[in-house]
């Protein structure tokens, strides 16, 4: 199932210089104090209290460290809260309390670039739930055709959301909000694109948080990446016999991961069976992983054989997807006759190219 981008707010706090903030705010109908807090595993930690009188708070910071998120929580309504990318500055707040989300924030420019950053996200993905909308409606409809080229369009669209935030990252290398944008894309983007991005930031940045936790989840994808030996692994298939990706070695493997509840794995399995026939008396092969362990076995084996899939199936019991960093299915890894990942997750016309391009 393709996947579709939906912004997590990953936040921790930064390894930058100390420094101090200033944060003066005008918030009308803002009852009683506020709370200055982070996030850290995804729960609030308070480090202050902010006292507001008439709606009205001065409050100095030290010690603390810049280019990070911060919370302002009503102690009255902790459902609710003001945002802040903040640097070392004076940072103005102004607005209302029946709208924390919209109060207007000026005098910090990390946070300007993060608002205009989420400006540009928020219009993409409008445009991706008008699209699901007409999707539905089509599929309501029965219009198949329309539906083909709604998804088309989906996809495209959603794929404009990670382009931003690289975009982003490269424009402000030297700002922390360039490694908090690219660590929210690193499970969508494949390792040899944005790698040379995380290279471009600078090194205040590469000593962050952000850039330290997104360094390890790189380094981590780096081990299947495009040009590194395919990681080995052994698998039962549907009679229980284990059979390894070393057995295709001298051939050109696409390791093929599915679902059998997956609807897109099912449309593409015919155009896979007119791969197969072509190609595999000139040294191609497919193993097809099924991601979903022992769940569905019956299904998994009705669908084997109701599609024709005549290659390898195997069974993922002790999580070779998370190894190669599955995120979607249908997702597949082509690795060469020297067992060298040479491409990742090519579906109909690119695959198509790409195979010809090696038997020619």
């Amino acid at each position: 199932m393709k996947n579709i981008l939906y912004l997590v707010l990953i936040t921790m706090i930064s390894c930058n210089a100390e420094t101090t903030f200033k944060i003066n705010g005008e918030v009308s109908n803002l009852n009683g104090d506020l709370l200055y807090a982070k996030i850290e595993n995804g729960r609030p930690i308070n480090l202050d209290t902010i006292k507001v009188i008439d709606g009205k708070f001065n409050f100095e910071a030290k010690n603390l460290l810049e280019d990070d998120f911060r919370f302002l929580i009503p102690i009255s309504n902790q459902q609710t809260f003001i945002k802040i990318f903040i640097d070392n500055s004076d940072i103005q707040l102004k607005g209302n309390a029946d709208s924390l989300s919209n109060v207007e924030i000026t005098g910090s420019k990390s946070h300007t670039l993060f608002e205009n950053l989420m400006n540009q996200y928020e219009k993409i993905d409008t445009e991706t739930q008008l699209l699901i909308l007409e999707i539905q409606m089509a599929k309501n409809d029965e219009d198949g055709v329309s539906v083909t080229n709604l998804e088309d369009k989906l996809y495209t669209n959603e794929d404009k959301k990670p382009q931003l935030f690289i975009d982003f990252a490269k424009s402000y290398s030297n700002t922390n909000v360039s490694a908090w944008a690219l660590l929210q894309i690193v499970s969508f983007v494949e390792y040899n694109e944005l790698y040379p991005v995380y290279e471009m930031l600078s090194d205040k940045v590469k000593a962050s948080t952000y850039s330290e936790t997104l360094k390890a989840i790189l380094d981590d994808l780096g081990k299947t990446a495009i040009g590194v030996k395919a990681p080995e692994f052994s698998l039962p298939d549907a009679e229980g016999k284990n059979i390894s990706l070393s057995e295709f070695k001298g051939k050109v493997v696409l390791i093929e991961f599915w679902s059998p509840m997956c609807t897109y794995c099912r449309l593409e399995n015919p155009h896979m069976v007119d791969l197969y026939s072509i190609y595999k008396d000139k040294g191609f092969e497919i193993v097809g992983i099924n991601v979903e362990g022992n769940e569905n076995l019956d299904i998994w084996e009705l669908v084997i054989e109701e599609d024709k899939l005549i290659w390898s199936q195997l069974l993922d019991k002790v999580g070779v997807a998370d190894v190669y960093k599955v995120n979607n299915t249908p997702y597949n890894v082509l690795v060469d006759t020297d067992g060298v990942i040479i491409a990742k997750d090519l579906h109909q016309d690119d695959l198509d190219k790409k195979l010809e391009e090696l038997f020619k």
